[in-house]
């Protein structure tokens, strides 16, 4: 099986194409000499029986009807002696013609002891019919009469015998060919019915580990298609992805954005982007150190997956301690609300932070723009909007929340302390 999997596919078709043209060659092969000698089987039935017991019925015709018809009616003055005798002649020829051809078919070894007798009977009755003509042409009517008929008998009635033994044997021999043609029949029948019995359970033996071979590779090559999406999926969510976080990166953050923003001014809805970050960080840093910089990095994001779960909400990190929110087909009111839920949720974690001057624990400032865009709008006055609401949270204290729209005014949100 090891042999058979290792196999290329390719090989192992011309493995079995050779398989069925072999088993169609030896089954053709079979056949043809098996038909061969059923030809062979025929023929002597044919050329060995059937012509030569023809020949001897006519040679035996020849003696029962011609010549004793012929010489019965000369007896009977019905012929006149030259017809009679010209009779006579004719089927003597006949019979010397028949006889040379039957001699002349194929005879076997044991045969031939008798066809030598038999041969000089039908000669000796040939020399016979030829004085029996000759002397019926030159004999007067009184000579005619005197003519033996038993004498004529005799030697067709020997004649009748001779022939009859050898029509006999001829069937004899029939009847053994006969069933040599149905022997071979059957034998032909039967091996090529083993041969294709062979070459099916031969191609199903080797066909089933190969067709197993060539399933295990079909599966081998779905798992291995499989894997393959998987960590092309792996790779495209971690180009995309930020490692710390587990948010969408600065990179996904630029085609997403565009791409919501030519959305919403395409749908008609509204559209709102956060801008957060944490506040006095890199205090918190130096403070803790980065391993713990790291774990609050960690929790405000889980925060934020938690905060905001509808499948339209984008959570971003874009850098450092900054991170960003992209909603689409949200109030200015909601999104307001949702930036406060989400600021007092990263400080109900209650992580310390004695270098935040606006609160004992982490918290973070917010930066809010919503708008309606439309065909005009541009994504640059956006991020910019939000960065300097950002930059006026800031200024305003830190740990809240600054949102305005594209043309309103901006709109300070008082701290809230835990």
């Amino acid at each position: 099986m090891k042999l058979v999997d290792a196999l290329s596919l390719k090989f192992k078709l011309y493995i079995l194409l050779a398989l069925i043209i072999s088993g169609v060659l030896l089954t053709s092969m079979i056949g043809y000499f098996n038909m061969h000698k059923m030809k062979n089987n025929l023929d002597a039935l044919y050329f060995g029986s059937y012509i030569p017991v023809s020949e001897l019925s006519k040679i035996q015709n020849a003696y029962n009807k011609d010549i004793s018809l012929a010489f019965y009616q000369l007896k009977s003055s019905q012929l006149n002696p030259a017809i009679a005798a010209a009779k006579i002649d004719l089927s003597r020829h006949k019979i010397a013609s028949l006889w040379k051809s039957y001699k002349s078919h194929f005879k076997r070894d044991y045969e031939l002891s008798y066809l030598e007798y038999a041969d000089e009977e039908v000669q000796v009755s040939i020399a016979y019919l030829k004085k029996l003509s000759a002397a019926i042409s030159s004999s007067s009517h009184e000579n005619l009469m005197k003519l033996s008929s038993a004498t004529l008998l005799n030697k067709v009635n020997k004649m009748n015998s001779v022939i009859d033994n050898i029509l006999q044997y001829e069937n004899d021999i029939a009847q053994y060919e006969r069933k040599m043609l149905i022997l071979t029949y059957d034998e032909t029948l039967y091996k090529l019915l083993a041969v294709l019995i062979f070459v099916i359970a031969a191609a199903v033996i080797i066909m089933v580990p190969i067709f197993k071979s060539i399933q295990n590779s079909e599966y081998s090559l779905i798992y291995a298609s499989k894997k393959l999406q998987a960590a092309n999926k792996k790779l495209e969510t971690a180009s995309i992805t930020d490692a710390l976080t587990e948010l969408f990166n600065r990179r996904y953050f630029n085609l997403v954005y565009n791409r919501e923003l030519t959305r919403c001014i395409r749908d008609k809805k509204p559209l709102c982007f956060m801008m957060l970050d944490i506040d006095y960080f890199k205090g918190y840093n130096d403070a803790y150190g980065h391993l713990q910089g790291d774990a609050s990095l960690k929790a405000v994001a889980t925060i934020m997956k938690q905060t905001l779960k509808r499948p339209s909400d984008y959570l971003f990190r874009l850098g450092g301690e900054e991170f960003g929110v992209l909603i689409s087909d949200i109030s200015e009111e909601k999104a307001y609300h949702m930036a406060q839920k989400l600021r007092e949720n990263i400080l109900a974690l209650k992580i310390q932070h004695k270098g935040n001057k606006a609160n004992a624990y982490l918290s973070i400032s917010i930066g809010l723009v919503n708008l309606y865009p439309n065909q005009a709008t541009e994504s640059e006055p956006i991020l910019q909007k939000a960065d300097e609401n950002l930059y006026k949270a800031k200024a305003a204290g830190r740990n809240c929340v600054i949102s305005s729209d594209m043309q309103g005014p901006i709109k300070p949100i008082n701290n809230i302390s835990a």
